[in-house]
Parts: structure tokens; C-alpha cells; sequence
């Protein structure tokens, strides 16, 4: 993928286009079934081996249908807690 005016891409710009395509993915797979997403509950959590990883998407900057996705270290669903590490 080319970033704009000839740009680098850094590895956060790549996970950040991954993480909002993989975002957009599922708003567009919830709508087909007539389900909503509550973007005030999403967040965003990295599984990851390595620390450059984590510490590139705890940088993530995520926006969707104007509202903020926040990064969660600690992730909870269907009463498991996750953790990044």
C-alpha cells in the first residue's frame, strides 16, 4: 500500500489501516444481519510475542462513525479477561 505524497508507511500505519479494515469488516458483516455494534463498548487490544508490536497499538488512533475506539490492555468478553501480554 502506497502512503500518500510519497510517505513511508510505518509499521503503525500498517496496523492501523489492518485493525480499521478488519473494523469496517465487521460493522458491514453486523449491518448485512441487521445487528448493531455498540462502538461505545469496542475497543482494541493487541495479542502479540513481541513489546514493538503492543507499544505500536497502544499508539493506534482509531475512529469509527465519529466515535473514539479506545485501546484496552486488558480486554473483557463473556466474563474472560484477557491480557495483552
Amino acid at each position: 500500500m502506497m502512503a500518500p505524497f510519497g510517505k513511508q508507511e510505518t509499521t503503525s500505519m500498517r496496523w492501523q489501516n489492518r485493525i480499521k479494515q478488519d473494523l469496517i469488516t465487521v460493522m458491514q458483516w453486523a449491518t448485512k444481519w441487521r445487528m448493531n455494534v455498540n462502538l461505545e463498548k469496542t475497543e482494541i487490544c493487541a495479542f502479540s510475542r513481541s513489546d514493538n508490536v503492543i507499544q505500536e497499538a497502544r499508539q493506534i488512533e482509531m475512529k469509527i462513525n465519529d466515535t473514539n475506539i479506545q485501546y484496552n490492555t486488558t480486554p473483557k468478553i463473556l466474563g474472560v479477561t484477557l491480557d495483552e501480554n
